[in-house]
């Protein structure tokens, strides 16, 4: 019974401690980024709508540039946010830049598939145009998060661990 007991102890040691660490591992694979949309225009007080795009992987980004004028880069504001086909209030991505610094960039976006568009506000004095590329990762692949399937199978485990070892005690006494 007592080596029944610690076993069960360590597995639960080991349970916490893999479910701890597992937040924290970063698996290295290559990307595969493939181009989904390019959206380019100018300089404007109004605030611009892209057209939807699709992702069908869980990584993508945005890759961003701006041209500011060279009379007023001080003055430029360029601001992006990136939300869900039909949503205008609740985004899921934002770009900025104020005072002409920095001019590009790219932001990244994770586990996140469906349709979005873009609503853009390159503020003029200060910018003459702007260009965003959309990309996906064609290795991502959107699925649950490991830290959510180790903890299931290692509770599944744990619990056949403790009825093996139950079935067996029960089996000694008789």
């Amino acid at each position: 019974m007592k080596t029944s007991l610690l076993f069960l102890c360590v597995m639960l040691i080991f349970f916490v401690a893999t479910t701890m660490t597992v937040h924290s591992l970063v698996l290295a694979e290559t990307a595969n980024w493939s181009e989904v949309a390019t959206f380019t225009g100018p300089g404007s007080r109004q605030t611009q709508n892209t057209t939807h795009f699709a992702i069908g992987h869980g990584e993508w980004r945005i890759r961003w540039t701006y041209t500011p004028d060279p009379n007023y880069s001080a003055e430029a504001g360029f601001f992006v946010y990136v939300y869900p086909q039909g949503a205008t209030k609740s985004y899921v991505g934002a770009i900025y830049s104020i005072g002409g610094s920095p001019t590009n960039g790219t932001a990244y976006v994770h586990n996140l598939t469906g349709s979005f568009y873009m609503s853009v506000l390159a503020g003029t004095p200060g910018i003459l145009s702007y260009t965003l590329v959309v990309e996906q990762d064609l290795n991502s692949v959107p699925e649950f998060p490991p830290s959510t399937i180790l903890p299931f199978a290692l509770t599944i485990a744990l619990l056949v661990t403790i009825a093996l070892a139950y079935h067996k005690q029960r089996s000694k006494r008789v």
